[in-house]
């Protein structure tokens, strides 16, 4: 018997019966596949700019919470102090321009702190320790008692000459009342007694301020010698003056 033979091809191999019909299955297979190519990038461009733009989103709410969250107002704390009974005693000395007197060396009083005098200059401003020198052996000569310098008075006494340069003048105590009464200075400086004498406007050394100037009315020679004073503090600028007299240290 005779067997025909007929020729197989391998699985999965395509026959072409000519050239241009494979040239063609080959061009629209390289298309097709550019093509998928294409698509898959721009699918994955899409999927990356989709993360970010979401990573953009999620990092400005996160921001805006965060600022949100500093602007919220903290509970103000209330501390209570106790109950302290204090005293304070103030005087005040010469304005920045004195009015002249009929004679020379007498204090007018001109406002209800406010006194004035006619008298002439140093050659120098004197120095807080001059100033605290004089006040001591003007003191000694009459009282027999000196004062001890405290250097938490005297940074305030010198906060309060820089201010009266600051406005051209001294202020009545307004600021020495304020900083007592309103601004807890008691508790600040330490003590339960606090007073002030001030002046503006002189040129003179330490003796002449405490002999001439506050010793010049009652008021400010008072508490310049009052005994019951046992700590002070003296600032200086230029021509501003500012004595803090203290006693009983809390």
């Amino acid at each position: 018997m005779k067997l025909k033979t007929t020729k197989k091809t391998k699985p999965g191999v395509i026959k072409f019966k000519s050239k241009k019909i494979y040239r063609l299955y080959l061009r629209f297979t390289l298309i097709t596949i550019g093509g998928l190519i294409i698509i898959v990038s721009l699918l994955i461009a899409f999927e990356s700019f989709q993360n970010i733009k979401n990573y953009i989103n999620n990092l400005t709410k996160t921001q805006v919470i965060e600022i949100e969250h500093q602007i919220i107002p903290t509970p103000t704390i209330t501390i209570l102090k106790p109950q302290i009974k204090v005293s304070y005693k103030s005087q005040k000395a010469p304005p920045i321009t004195p009015e002249p007197t009929k004679e020379w060396g007498i204090a007018k009083q001109i406002g209800e702190y406010t006194w004035t005098m006619n008298v002439g200059e140093d050659e120098r401003m004197a120095t807080p320790q001059e100033i605290f020198q004089a006040l001591n052996d003007y003191r000694q000569r009459h009282t027999g008692h000196s004062l001890n310098w405290d250097d938490k008075l005297a940074q305030y006494a010198q906060d309060r000459a820089n201010y009266f340069i600051y406005i051209g003048k001294t202020d009545a105590h307004a600021g020495f009342k304020d900083y007592l009464e309103i601004q807890d200075g008691f508790i600040k400086l330490g003590f339960a007694g606090l007073g002030e004498n001030s002046s503006f406007g002189y040129k003179l050394l330490g003796v002449h301020l405490i002999e001439w100037v506050f010793a010049g009315d009652k008021p400010h020679n008072d508490n310049q010698l009052n005994p019951e004073w046992t700590e002070v503090g003296i600032g200086v600028n230029n021509t501003a003056v500012d004595i803090i007299f203290a006693k009983e240290r809390l």
